[in-house]
């Protein structure tokens, strides 16, 4: 089972994205099978070019972001991997894509070198969460990254054989400010 759509989604979030929409934008992100409501002052960048993210073929599916402040914009990032096989639940899916990040040897070389440099460490406990009536899990941790202190929470569930990866980056100390951010895209969040 490859677990690169969870990597990417760790990986773009961590290269930080630039808010530069034009804030008249529709408040809604839609997404491949679900959508999402904006907090206020974000942008969806899901229509910019997000070829610079993609890592083993993937690529961000939507990309929401705040202003940047102190030269990172906070965002939140959504990757899916299609094709699971019929047994790979959300709990399955979640302890799987904590294990990657814990030893990312099982990688692509490509998506490997990229969680090397990020340097994961800190990791919280998994929680069990519901999406839009949906199991899924959150797991948050601390990386290193260019020099930058990093903060994610990462939402992953599967639903019809999709896994979906959904992350929330920010600078740790802007982590918490922008959490209730994060929280609206989760209370938000409806599958189509």
């Amino acid at each position: 089972m490859r677990r690169a759509a969870f990597v990417l989604a760790l990986v773009s979030a961590a290269l930080g994205v630039g808010a530069c929409g034009d804030g008249d934008e529709a408040r809604v992100v839609e997404g491949t099978g679900y959508e999402y409501e904006l907090p206020e002052g974000w942008t969806d960048e899901s229509d910019e070019d997000t070829s610079q993210f993609g890592v083993a073929g993937f690529a961000p599916d939507t990309i929401a972001a705040a202003e940047p402040e102190d030269g990172f914009a906070s965002n939140v990032n959504v990757v899916l991997e299609s094709s699971l096989a019929s047994d790979v639940t959300p709990e399955v899916y979640a302890d799987a894509s904590r294990q990657i990040l814990r030893d990312p040897s099982v990688l692509p070389d490509e998506a490997r070198r990229v969680v090397e440099r990020l340097d994961p460490r800190d990791f919280g406990s998994r929680r069990q969460i519901e999406l839009d009536g949906q199991d899924a899990y959150e797991l948050d941790y601390t990386g290193d990254q260019g020099g930058r202190v990093l903060r994610f929470r990462a939402v992953t569930t599967v639903r019809e054989g999709t896994g979906y990866a959904m992350t929330y980056t920010a600078l740790r100390t802007q982590f918490d400010g922008a959490l209730d951010d994060f929280d609206q895209v989760l209370d938000t969040w409806r599958w189509r």
